[in-house]
């Protein structure tokens, strides 16, 4: 057992390809269609979802996941 173990200190990673925010009101429509040619469905992350999954992986419903990496990128499964 590790001292991670030992503190009770889980760690887990989310995984995300483009979330749309305001920094795309700085970004020509060109660098946008090629964000999104990069991602399989062409669709952009939404700030919710990842608030959501955050919310849920630091809440006392996820007592059980230790290590893992929850991908949030819109089905975008190599990197």
């Amino acid at each position: 057992m590790n001292k991670i173990d030992l503190e009770n200190i889980s760690t887990i990673e989310t995984e995300g390809a483009v979330a749309k925010t305001r920094i795309f009101d700085q970004l020509n429509q060109e660098y946008i269609n090629y964000m999104l040619s990069k991602i399989p469905r062409n669709l952009f992350t939404k700030v919710e979802k990842l608030a959501s999954m955050v919310s849920w992986i630091v809440s006392d419903e996820n007592s059980f996941t230790i290590g893992a990496v929850f991908d949030l990128s819109e089905e975008r499964a190599t990197y």
